[in-house]
């Protein structure tokens, strides 16, 4: 996809709550996750499951989410995002858009783009963060399309109980800025709402690069006696510009001419649950997503790797997407507990463009609609030390035959603390807007990518430390991967097979009474049929964070990130290897009173040269400073 977006220049109900809250002496099993695993500890349920919260591994507000998300196992990410351009997550060695990812529930993934579905994780505020909730390896049967490698759910703050406000401000070296606030109001014994809103300026840290975004959310929790209701509603606009993906970067770009883009999104999610205490409960979830983009690339002059160059584009897309899911689940025996569902789900995407030539301009436009329905279970077993968990999900789309995907986990317990687990899973992905029906590169005959891959690991916990340390072997195959074909004519193609294989250590541990850290090393070789590795995937990376009370009123961390040798390539460099490289980031607080926190941090305290893609350097030394006030 990233080369067909050259070519034109251009997980269900996830709500927020602990569905695993029993009393210990209970009989019964603890109530199912809402048919996901997304929102409950990985030491609680089978299978690849990895919760991150922020507060542990972050003690400034003004933090890159990227070095939040590179915490998370088998995670990489890209940090292009801190010169204007698009940030993309790679799990398990596969592509951004085989890893949708939801905010309180709802999907951001927009098949109308040219990265297939990838999401700009330049977007988020690391400040309404809460915690991050990740499922590593297909995962179709609890979200249904575009789960091939994984389901990511990023929970955000929620309401508190008593009156509380909340702002920050930081200003940095090279332009950097930030601001936010947030307003927390009580409404009644049994109700809540929360208020954030948050502005970014990201600065000119990399030549030719700068973005902006202001984000607005909305939460209001009520608990009525018939249940909880749960309402979100956000907004974000972002605008920046940058040295267009492929054209060789400041380094070496032809032309310093800049690409530039704006997002304008709107989501909106309802969730109820009703919980009886006979263990039954019901979940339902509606949400909405309204998202514009509009993009503007110059041409790319030839080079080495296209003797014709690329000319340049203009784009106008809009997505919308409207979801309803409901689940009910009961316990069966003492046993078993059993969870059933449905889902329904419509997009409608359409992009207005023009591929600007020398003497006339080319129109890209392209509409689409398409309508899922899904029903889906899932049972839990629980046997001495063996718990298993097995769901069955069917998607049937229109125009496009039905699709089941099963997943199945297990953990036994095999010593105090220590537990052995396995999972099994199979995903799908249905061609995006862009790829079925782009006029240019677009192809109606596309099949849906199909994946299967399976995971084994050890896990050793640490109820003292309030940790875990994990260690997971994974294989993950994708069958029909779609790729360009330059042809001619170029058009997207579905290819045979992508393969990855992969080890992965992640921890969170107390290791003092006043240090926490959280980490992972993970290792992937990614490659196609023939052998040749693919671009943006390392095989190597890691990332680390550690928070310590230096003393009364003052904290500290440290992270840490490395990222191994990495192929890629440019128009005018062709491929190039690029060589690894490590930073590391230190960050301080100090409390001057109950209420106010000094803030202070460095990025790439080393000032260490590298990049990130052909031809874009990686951020040089950093200052920030800042205040944080509770009221």
């Amino acid at each position: 996809m990233a080369r067909a977006r050259s070519a034109v220049c251009a997980l269900g109900a996830l709500c927020a709550t602990h569905a695993w809250a029993q009393d210990a002496g209970d009989a019964v099993l603890p109530a199912l996750s809402p048919i996901t695993v997304i929102g409950t500890p990985a030491t609680l349920e089978p299978g690849s499951a990895y919760t991150l919260l922020l507060g542990r591994v972050l003690s400034t507000p003004g933090a890159d989410a990227t070095n939040l998300l590179r915490l998370l196992p088998g995670v990489q990410v890209d940090r292009s995002a801190r010169s204007g351009s698009v940030a993309s997550l790679y799990l398990r060695g596969g592509d951004p858009n085989w890893t949708p990812i939801f905010i309180d529930g709802v999907r951001v993934n927009d098949p109308t783009n040219s990265r297939g579905g990838g999401v700009d994780l330049a977007l988020l505020d690391p400040g309404m963060i809460e915690r991050v909730d990740i499922v590593r390896g297909p995962a179709s049967a609890l979200v249904g399309s575009d789960a091939i490698a994984g389901v990511i759910n990023i929970v955000t703050r929620a309401p508190r109980d008593a009156r509380d406000a909340e702002w920050a401000a930081e200003a940095g070296s090279r332009g950097y800025g930030t601001a936010r606030g947030s307003v927390d109001v009580p409404l009644g014994p049994a109700a809540a709402a929360k208020v954030h809103a948050s502005h970014l300026d990201g600065g000119d840290v990399v030549a030719g690069g700068r973005s902006r975004a202001d984000t607005a959310r909305v939460a209001l929790r009520m608990s009525p006696r018939s249940g909880t209701l749960r309402v979100t509603a956000s907004a974000l606009r972002e605008d920046g510009h940058s040295f267009p993906e492929d054209s060789g970067g400041p380094l070496y770009a032809s032309l310093p001419a800049l690409a530039r883009h704006r997002t304008d999104q709107q989501t909106a999610a309802l969730s109820y649950v009703v919980e009886s205490d006979r263990h039954w409960s019901l979940r339902v979830l509606a949400s909405g997503l309204w998202q514009r983009q509009d993009e503007a690339s110059p041409a790319i002059p030839p080079g080495v790797r296209d003797p014709a160059g690329l000319p340049a584009t203009r784009t106008s897309s809009q997505l919308n997407r409207q979801t309803l899911r409901v689940v009910a689940e009961a316990p069966a025996t003492t046993w078993l507990r059993i969870a059933v569902g449905g889902q329904y789900e419509r997009e409608s995407g359409s992009s207005v463009g023009l591929l600007l030539l020398d003497d006339f301009s080319l129109p890209t436009d392209f509409a689409l609609r398409r309508v899922t329905r899904a029903l889906f279970g899932e049972a839990r077993i629980e046997v001495g030390p063996l718990t298993v968990t097995a769901g069955t999900r069917v998607d049937h789309t229109d125009g496009v035959s039905s699709t089941t995907t099963p997943r199945v986990a297990a953990v036994i317990d095999i010593a105090r603390d220590w537990d052995l687990r396995a999972s099994y899973g199979k995903g799908f992905k249905l061609p995006s807007f862009f790829a079925l029906s782009h006029p240019i590169v677009g192809n109606p005959a596309l099949s849906a990518e199909e994946s299967r891959g399976f995971d084994v690991g050890l896990t050793r916990r640490m109820p003292d430390a309030g940790g875990e340390v994990s260690f997971t072997v994974y294989r993950l195959q994708v069958d029909h991967a779609i790729d360009f074909d330059p042809g001619p004519p170029p058009r997207l193609v579905n290819r045979d097979r992508f393969t990855s294989d992969g080890a992965e250590v992640s921890w969170q541990a107390r290791v003092l009474p006043s240090v926490h850290t959280s980490g992972q090393i993970g290792y992937a070789f990614a490659r196609t049929d023939a052998g040749t590795p693919l671009r943006n995937r390392p095989r190597v990376e890691a990332a680390a964070a550690v928070m310590q009370t230096v003393m009364s009123g003052l904290d500290a961390g440290l992270s840490f990130a490395y990222v191994g040798r990495t192929v890629d390539s440019s128009i005018p460099t062709g491929q190039r290897v690029l060589g690894s490289y490590w930073r590391a980031d230190v960050n301080a607080t100090y409390r001057l009173n109950a209420s106010t926190r000094l803030i202070a941090g460095v990025e790439n305290v080393a000032d260490r040269r590298y990049e990130e893609m052909v031809g874009f350097p990686g951020p040089r030394r950093t200052l920030r400073l800042g205040v944080d006030v509770v009221l």
